[in-house]
């Protein structure tokens, strides 16, 4: 298929998708993305997988196809999304389950300590996306200190993500050298990442924040 067709089919396809990330010919800020782009210099189609390993700036990068046809680039594109979409369907169905069997097994536990299972669920969830945030503008990680704690690190900036319980948010603590690390000196970020604010409006106010103030 061309082109235009294999992106009417995507278009289509979007509610199946959810978080697979397909490229044409543009670079998305994922995790693990699959894509194809027409190649310039050599004159050819190449369909491949991007992947940023967990808390990695490094990004692996497989080529599935070098074709002259884009028709074959496109075919095959289409095939390798259908194959993630069922594979991202059987791993919703097992997650739900395991859901399912977590909350049984949950309900038989005092109310207050469902809550703060719950909370805690959420919180680390947050966490996870905000350090994503960090790892796709080149910050790799380290455990740093007598409490081996997690920094992210690009350069000589540090960076850590506390939570305050009393806000229900996170802010970011950071130092532009490892001694002032290792003696606890870290600078409080005056901006909040609150858990009761629209994830994509948070990840937008923290990717900028990123780039302007620790992407050095």
């Amino acid at each position: 298929m061309k082109k235009e067709e294999f992106l009417k089919k995507k278009k289509e396809l979007k509610p199946e998708l959810k978080d697979i990330f397909v490229e044409v010919e543009e670079k998305l800020s994922s995790s693990y993305t699959i894509g194809c782009c027409y190649d310039q210099e050599n004159r050819k189609w190449k369909v491949y997988r991007k992947t940023l390993p967990d808390r990695s700036s490094v990004c692996e990068f497989y080529i599935f196809l070098e074709t002259d046809s884009e028709d074959e680039a496109f075919d095959r594109l289409y095939h390798i999304m259908m194959d993630e979409i069922e594979m991202e369907e059987n791993r919703e169905r097992q997650r739900q389950l395991r859901i399912k069997k977590r909350d049984e097994e949950e309900s038989k536990l005092p109310k207050e300590e469902q809550e703060r299972l719950r909370e805690e669920r959420a919180v680390n969830a947050k966490k996870t996306k905000m350090e994503q945030v960090f790892f796709c503008n080149g910050f790799t990680w380290d455990r740093i200190g007598e409490k081996m704690e997690i920094y992210l690190i690009r350069k000589n900036m540090y960076c850590k993500l506390k939570y305050i319980k009393e806000k229900r948010a996170f802010v970011i603590l950071s130092a532009d050298n490892k001694e002032d690390v290792l003696n606890e000196v870290l600078k409080q970020d005056p901006n909040y990442y609150y858990m009761d604010e629209p994830e994509k409006e948070m990840v937008e106010r923290l990717r900028a924040n990123v780039k302007q103030n620790y992407k050095k």
